[in-house]
């Protein structure tokens, strides 16, 4: 169970925040833009237990650690990773978006900020 994920969460011991931000704890310890690892084949249950704060529900993988993740709020998937703008509702992950050239997106189909060298089209 989720119990068992959460288990295996460690922290890495260097924060990963841009300039300007500030990490945030969480009631069960985990802090907004900290990077933690996990065992990697239990995205899926890891981001159903919830376990990130409120101000920063979404998980995004934290490149190039591919067992380490982060908690981030909807603008800031691309954080970790340029090419995994889209904060999916559905499944609380940072993944990659249907829409070439987003920097941003917070909504299927939506753009909300183009990457560098992109601009909006219409």
């Amino acid at each position: 169970g989720f119990s068992a994920v959460i288990g295996w969460v460690g922290h890495m011991g260097f924060p990963f925040m841009p300039p300007g931000q500030h990490a945030t704890k969480h009631h069960d310890g985990l802090r907004c833009l900290m990077p933690y690892l996990m065992n990697c084949t239990h995205w899926q249950e890891l981001s159903a237990g919830n376990p990130c704060p409120e101000e920063c529900p979404f998980i995004a993988q934290v490149k190039p650690f591919a067992c380490a993740f982060t908690c981030v709020n909807v603008t800031q998937c691309h954080y970790t990773d340029p090419n995994m703008p889209f904060a999916n509702p559905s499944s609380q992950l940072c993944e990659e978006s249907s829409i070439e050239g987003c920097g941003v997106q917070a909504q299927a189909g939506q753009c909300e900020r183009c990457r560098k060298h992109f601009a909006m089209d219409g």
